[in-house]
Protein backbone atom coordinates (compact mmCIF):
# COMPACT_ATOMS: atom_id res chain seq x y z
CA UNK A 1 0.00 0.00 0.00
CA UNK A 2 1.51 3.22 -1.05
CA UNK A 3 0.04 6.48 0.54
CA UNK A 4 0.89 10.02 -0.54
CA UNK A 5 1.63 11.94 2.08
CA UNK A 6 -0.11 15.18 1.69
CA UNK A 7 2.73 18.61 1.27
CA UNK A 8 1.64 20.01 4.07
CA UNK A 9 2.58 17.31 6.07
CA UNK A 10 6.33 16.67 4.26
CA UNK A 11 9.09 17.27 6.83
CA UNK A 12 11.07 19.96 5.90
CA UNK A 13 14.53 18.94 4.32
CA UNK A 14 18.02 18.47 6.37
CA UNK A 15 19.74 22.08 5.72
CA UNK A 16 16.38 24.23 6.29
CA UNK A 17 16.46 22.16 10.23
CA UNK A 18 19.90 23.54 10.41
CA UNK A 19 19.56 26.83 8.98
CA UNK A 20 16.91 26.90 11.56
CA UNK A 21 18.95 25.86 14.29
CA UNK A 22 21.92 28.38 13.49
CA UNK A 23 19.12 30.80 13.87
CA UNK A 24 17.66 29.21 16.79
CA UNK A 25 21.39 29.50 18.78
CA UNK A 26 22.53 32.79 17.26
CA UNK A 27 19.22 34.79 18.98
CA UNK A 28 20.12 32.84 22.36
CA UNK A 29 24.29 33.80 22.08
CA UNK A 30 22.69 37.39 21.34
CA UNK A 31 20.16 36.90 24.17
CA UNK A 32 22.17 36.41 26.60
CA UNK A 33 25.23 37.99 25.55
CA UNK A 34 23.11 41.34 25.67
CA UNK A 35 22.80 40.85 29.37
CA UNK A 36 25.94 40.20 30.70
CA UNK A 37 27.81 42.84 33.21
CA UNK A 38 29.98 45.20 31.16
CA UNK A 39 32.28 47.63 32.53
CA UNK A 40 31.11 51.15 32.73
CA UNK A 41 32.37 53.97 30.22
CA UNK A 42 34.83 56.44 31.19
CA UNK A 43 33.36 59.57 31.30
CA UNK A 44 35.54 62.68 31.70
CA UNK A 45 34.92 65.80 34.30
CA UNK A 46 33.07 67.84 32.49
CA UNK A 47 30.55 65.05 31.02
CA UNK A 48 29.95 63.83 34.78
CA UNK A 49 29.44 67.25 35.55
CA UNK A 50 26.65 67.72 32.93
CA UNK A 51 25.04 64.43 34.27
CA UNK A 52 25.17 65.62 37.86
CA UNK A 53 23.23 68.86 36.62
CA UNK A 54 20.95 66.72 34.44
CA UNK A 55 21.99 68.83 31.32
CA UNK A 56 22.78 65.65 29.46
CA UNK A 57 21.63 62.33 29.89
CA UNK A 58 24.00 58.95 30.04
CA UNK A 59 23.70 58.13 26.19
CA UNK A 60 24.38 61.75 25.57
CA UNK A 61 21.41 63.40 24.82
CA UNK A 62 19.97 67.08 26.39
CA UNK A 63 18.44 65.84 29.51
CA UNK A 64 15.69 67.48 31.32
CA UNK A 65 17.52 70.54 32.07
CA UNK A 66 19.43 71.39 29.08
CA UNK A 67 19.01 74.92 27.98
CA UNK A 68 19.97 77.29 24.85
CA UNK A 69 20.90 80.42 24.50
CA UNK A 70 18.76 82.11 21.78
CA UNK A 71 18.61 85.87 20.78
CA UNK A 72 17.33 88.34 17.87
CA UNK A 73 18.73 90.86 16.81
CA UNK A 74 17.01 93.70 14.58
CA UNK A 75 19.83 95.80 13.15
CA UNK A 76 19.46 98.80 11.11
CA UNK A 77 22.40 99.54 8.69
CA UNK A 78 23.48 100.65 5.43
CA UNK A 79 25.68 99.79 2.73
CA UNK A 80 27.37 102.39 0.11
CA UNK A 81 28.90 99.77 -2.86
CA UNK A 82 30.10 102.71 -4.45
CA UNK A 83 32.90 103.45 -1.31
CA UNK A 84 32.26 100.14 0.40
CA UNK A 85 30.79 101.49 3.51
CA UNK A 86 28.94 100.81 6.01
CA UNK A 87 27.18 102.23 8.63
CA UNK A 88 23.97 101.98 11.17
Amino acid sequence: MNKRIPETFIKPQKPFRLLILVITCQFLILLFCANADAQPLYHPLSFRKALKNETRTNTGLPGKNYWQNKANYDLDITFNPANLLLSG
